[in-house]
């Protein structure tokens, strides 16, 4: 094991500790995987516009945590 966490580390760590299965299963496939948004719907059942919705809102919660920001902004304070 690694002394020090890295960014993925800590992303990681965010997906398995999220609740609801769908925002983790959303942030796997469109982050881990590279899935596109279309890709991401026809493996879950579910609508385009839900994927993007359970990514905004994944999204929302990263750049709220001090410790993910940098994985969504690349750094700056946004």
């Amino acid at each position: 094991m690694r002394e020090h966490p890295t960014a993925d580390d800590d992303f990681a760590e965010f997906v398995r500790t999220s609740t609801g299965p769908l925002l983790r299963a959303v942030l796997v496939l469109r982050f881990f995987e590279d899935r596109s948004v279309e890709a991401t719907a026809e493996a879950l059942g579910c609508s385009t516009g839900s994927v993007k919705t359970n990514t905004a809102r994944a999204l929302a919660v990263l750049r709220a945590d001090e410790t993910l920001r940098e994985l969504v902004t690349g750094g700056g304070n946004r």
